[in-house]
């Protein structure tokens, strides 16, 4: 959102003030409309809570925001944990792997028996955050993978061990 204020700002298409309400405007949106689930999305979820995963969500959305998103969406009760940019204070916004460490740390202590973490991430930051995060971590392997229905296509996806281009 800066960079893109900033370019409007430059360019001369908005005031400060345009943008604010702009902002304000989108805010409100996302925070009450319910975003449409990508095709094969919510099958996926369900399939995998049948096989018994646990899922998490690790997003760079503010905690509060992510749970009131998939609450609307009608996917909160597929996760057993959300984790916003601001969870874990100490933790830096994607592309740092700090938000990713912590949620395999916990994961790892709630699920000791866990032989695998699969990530899958729609953006290229997300990649680089889960990729650099595996780096750091050795307790249970990690495979992340890209799916192009998203922030990203799958050209901007490569970093990840397996591009889908959708589910």
């Amino acid at each position: 959102p800066e960079f893109i204020r900033d370019i409007l700002l430059e360019v001369g298409r908005f005031t400060p003030e345009d943008w604010a309400q702009v902002v304000k405007e989108y805010e409100h949106v996302r925070r009450e409309e319910a975003f449409p689930l990508c095709l094969g999305v919510k099958d996926c979820l369900e399939f995998a809570k049948k096989e018994g995963f646990f899922q998490w969500v690790v997003s760079n959305t503010r905690e509060a925001d992510l749970f009131m998103i998939l609450r609307k969406a009608r996917i909160s009760d597929f996760f057993e944990q959300w984790w916003g940019y601001d969870s874990h204070p100490r933790s830096g916004k994607k592309p740092a792997p700090d938000i990713y460490l912590s949620a395999f740390e916990q994961a790892a202590l709630r699920h000791p028996d866990a032989v695998r973490f699969l990530v899958f991430e729609d953006s290229a930051l997300g990649i680089e955050a889960a990729v650099s995060a595996r780096l750091l971590w050795s307790q249970v392997p990690v495979t992340v993978i890209g799916v192009a229905t998203g922030a990203d296509d799958a050209k901007n996806l490569q970093a990840a061990d397996r591009v889908l281009s959708t589910l």
